[in-house]
Order: structure tokens, then sequence, then C-alpha cells
């Protein structure tokens, strides 16, 4: 039977993310070693396991109404306020989901009618990508340069800029580059955003992982932002729950109601003991210590793995933020994706070809450094074993 006459066009021509890909082909290994997810080593917190639990003997397993626990989009609209500069309507202005990743894509799937374009960062994280073409819109890529910290001027901006922009997508703490926006690029994006009438949506998943002084800024808290931004977050990195399931976005109310529809359709709630284990992460001043302890050594991680690269001959600029070294692997191959291949089947090594997070990614290749420091010493040793003699 020919299926494809009944496809989503747009999802067939999506391709598998390679880091499913490359896990599964890991698999094979019994030695391996993955850098490429990004995923926490560390386990939740005690006390984040205990709201769980108690929610679980408390009999909460019914959908949460209105998407939400009680407290939690007060508590979610607080702690923007307060930390962020962020002043959101807590009844109207937060949506709540099951990850940050379906509530970013009820933002693109509000925004965007199709044809419409998203300006995305080149490179970017590689789920934008599908989001946006799988929603039937077209991504607009920006490239951004290692000399400018991965960050766009206006002038980057400027010349990407079309009639079909509706909107630009921004991460800082960024995911693959490690870069951190200072306050002077996010006011300079601000601008842009402001003179061509656009939407800014800020993905602020990492907004705690930074290192050397580097401080997050979210654009929403800057004159004038407000009206337009919808800011993205979660609970997965900081509180090490990505299995949990909740992240949410925070906005003005009228986008966010829309924004609530389609979240609502698509899975009515997110995990209800999780938002539980969420509410406790907001309000317990416990989980202050648990990030700074996770940060500190992401810190050791990040400035050997970094020194180590550039020893073998892998250029990588010291990332600021998050927890990846993106490093040049053109001196010993141009295409990403076949370097990250040999690499795995002659070191049993995973890493994450540039080419997935865009154009601009090509000769890069993403390490993570959220696994254990002995694993990337080892696996640091197996690749330099490797390219010693190129």
């Amino acid at each position: 039977m020919d299926y494809d006459r009944f496809l989503n066009k747009e999802l067939t021509g999506v391709p598998e993310s390679p880091l499913s890909e490359l896990a599964r082909k890991s698999q094979h290994f019994k030695d391996a070693i993955s850098l490429g997810r990004g995923e926490p080593d560390f386990d939740m917190p005690d006390f984040l396991k205990d709201a769980v639990t108690t929610a679980l003997k408390a009999n909460q397993t019914h959908y949460a109404p209105a998407g939400s626990v009680p407290g939690l989009d007060e508590a979610i609209a607080a702690k923007l306020e307060k930390e962020n500069g962020i002043s959101v309507d807590a009844k109207s202005g937060v949506v709540v989901g099951a990850g940050s990743s379906p509530v970013l894509q009820a933002a693109i799937a509000a925004l965007l009618n199709p044809g419409e374009e998203i300006m995305l960062m080149d490179p970017t994280y590689m789920m934008y990508i599908p989001a946006v073409r799988t929603l039937h819109g077209r991504c607009n890529f920006v490239p951004v340069f290692e000399e400018n910290n991965f960050a766009p001027t206006k002038e980057d901006l400027e010349k990407r800029y079309t009639k079909k922009t509706k909107a630009l997508l921004i991460n800082s703490p960024c995911n693959p580059t490690g870069g951190v926006f200072t306050k002077a690029e996010v006011e300079e994006i601000a601008d842009f955003a402001v003179e061509k009438d656009l939407i800014v949506i800020s993905d602020e998943i990492y907004e705690y992982i930074v290192y050397d002084g580097a401080k997050h800024y979210s654009i929403a808290a800057l004159d004038g932002l407000g009206e337009r931004t919808i800011t993205v977050n979660g609970f997965s990195k900081a509180y090490a729950m990505t299995g949990l399931r909740v992240g949410y976005a925070a906005g003005p109310s009228e986008l966010m109601k829309q924004i609530f529809k389609f979240n609502y359709f698509g899975h009515i709630c997110a995990c209800v003991p999780s938002m539980y284990a969420a509410l406790e992460g907001l309000r317990n001043p416990k989980s202050r210590a648990f990030v700074a302890k996770q940060v500190k050594e992401y810190d050791r991680r990040r400035k050997f793995i970094v020194k180590k690269l550039n020893d073998i001959g892998l250029a990588t600029r010291m990332p600021q933020g998050a927890f990846y070294a993106f490093a040049r692997c053109d001196p010993f191959d141009r295409n990403s994706y076949s370097f990250v291949n040999r690499i795995l089947d002659e070191t049993h090594v995973v890493a994450t070809p540039g080419s997935a997070f865009g154009p601009h990614g090509e000769g890069f290749v993403r390490f993570s450094y959220a696994t254990k420091y002995e694993q990337i010493e080892e696996a640091m040793e197996r690749i330099d074993k490797l390219l010693a003699c190129e």
C-alpha cells in the first residue's frame, strides 16, 4: 500500500533526530559512552521525590483542573516577577504543559499560519526546526558566529527579515553553543523586534546554568517587550527531573489563551504528581543549593573537556552556559555527520553532529558534559588516540 499520499509531507520531509539514531546505534557497543544527550546525570533530589510520593498517596492522580495543580501558576508568576523581572497574570498569563518542548510547540502553533516564518538563530536547538516545519511554518535561519559569542547582531537579523516573518525564537543560555547573551545583545534583539513588530519566543530552560560571572537576562523584562514576549521554561534541567515532564509558557493573556487551547487539545495537562514536584521545587529553599551543586560540577567538567578538545585539535570556545561544548571538527572532516559516526564506530563515543542544529552548524560537533567526569575522561582519551595520527 502506498502510504505517502496519507502522510504529512512536512513530517516525512524531516529526518530522524541524530540523537535517537546514534543512541540506537550505540546500543551495539557494551562500552559506549554518550556525550550526546542533553540530560542532567544527577538524580532528582529527595525532597522533590517526596512531593511526588505525597501527591500519589493523596490520590492526586486525576486530570488537573484548568491544566495545572492549585498554586503552581501563582508560584511560576511569583518566580518570574522576583527572579526575572517579568510581570504576568497568574490566572491567565501562565500555561503549564508536559515539558517545555510541548508548550513551545503550542506557542508556535498559536502564532503561525501556513507559510509564515519564525527566525531561528543558526546554530539553533534542533527540536525547533521540526516544530516549525510540521506546523507548516517556515524556518528563517539567521547565521550567528563564533566570534560574536554565537549571538545575533541587529544587522544579522535585518539581513534575514522578510515580510513573512512573524516571530523570532531565542535561546540563552544556548543549546548547542553554550553562549549566553549579554544585556546589550538582548537589548539589540529587543530593538529589532519592536521595530519590525515581531513576537519573541524566549526559551530560558538553562537560565541557572551559567559560569564565570555570566548573567542571564530575560528579554520580557525590558521596556515594551513584556507585551510581545512568550517566555518558555521548565523544571527538567534545573531540578534533574527530565522524565517527569513539566514546563511552562508565560506572557500576555491574549496570547496565552490560544497557547492554552493548543496545549490542552494536545495532552490536557502534564502529569499531576510531577506538577506537585515542580511546585515544591519553586517553594523549597533547598532547590537553590541543589542547582548550585550541579553547576559547580558542570563547571569542573566544562573546564576539563574544553581543554582536552582543544589539545586534541577540535577547536572549542569556552561555553558560558548550559552543559555543551561546541567543537570544530572541520580540520578532520568537513561533514559533521560522518565525523560523529566515525567517532562512534571507532571509539564508541556518542556525540551530536553540528548539522543537526541548522545549516550553519555544519563543521561543528556538540559534546554534552552532563555525564560523569570519569566517563568524559575516558571518552576524550579514546578520541585523542583515534585522531592523534592525523
